[in-house]
């Protein structure tokens, strides 16, 4: 029986490889004036009869706090029209080794670390059993703080898998942050002027 763990992850490979090969062309040269572009694609990987695959133990299962408005960032959706990563999340939804669970994007301003504030998920993906928040800020470069669980409910060891990472991105290249159970895929587009705004490359990893 192969192993569903080693499945997985030349999955995961494959699909990083295409979104390498697809980032220098995904955003056109005009951006929203004054604000940062997110976009989100959240999946989780299944084995190809459908299965989950065999992951570490989820976290044990927390109360999650109440939203404070206050302690947020400010961010307006992006119509579905300028979503960028559509094709991307159609090969996901269609893949058998795959569970398209959400995709959606904001805008938003980005602060220097000391200033930024996290920008929660927004209510879809909480429905699609998704919670956590993504952290932008700049310093000399941009950097990103991800921060999504993923509920395991009515898994036997039940709890959230979870995903924390930061990296400091450069240009539009698009990012991947993978877990056994699931998938995150986000791409930035900044506004012109800001020096974050060049051509793909490669990225740094945070603790």
């Amino acid at each position: 029986m192969p192993d569903r763990r080693t499945a997985a992850g030349r999955g995961a490979s494959t699909l990083f490889l295409a979104l390498l090969a697809m980032s220098p062309a995904l955003w056109p040269a005009s951006a929203m004036a004054g604000a940062y572009e997110v976009e989100i694609v959240v999946f989780r990987h299944l084995d190809q009869r459908g299965n989950t695959p065999e992951v570490p133990a989820p976290l044990a299962p927390r109360a999650a706090p109440a939203p404070d408005p206050g302690a947020s960032t400010e961010t307006t959706p992006l119509a579905p029209g300028a979503l960028r990563l559509g094709n991307l999340a159609a090969r996901l939804r269609r893949g058998p080794g795959y569970q398209l669970l959400y995709h959606g994007g904001w805008t938003q301003a980005v602060e220097p670390q000391a200033q930024a504030r996290p920008t929660p998920l927004p209510e879809a993906a909480l429905q699609a059993g998704l919670s956590g928040a993504l952290t932008l800020y700049r310093e000399r470069y941009l950097h990103v703080l991800v921060d999504v669980s993923l509920s395991a409910a009515g898994e036997a060891a039940g709890g959230n898998w979870r995903i924390r990472q930061g990296r400091r991105l450069r240009g539009t290249a698009l990012q991947y942050f993978d877990h056994p159970a699931f998938g995150v895929i986000i791409a930035v587009k900044a506004p012109a002027g800001t020096g974050d705004e060049g051509p793909a490359a490669a990225t740094d990893e945070e603790s």
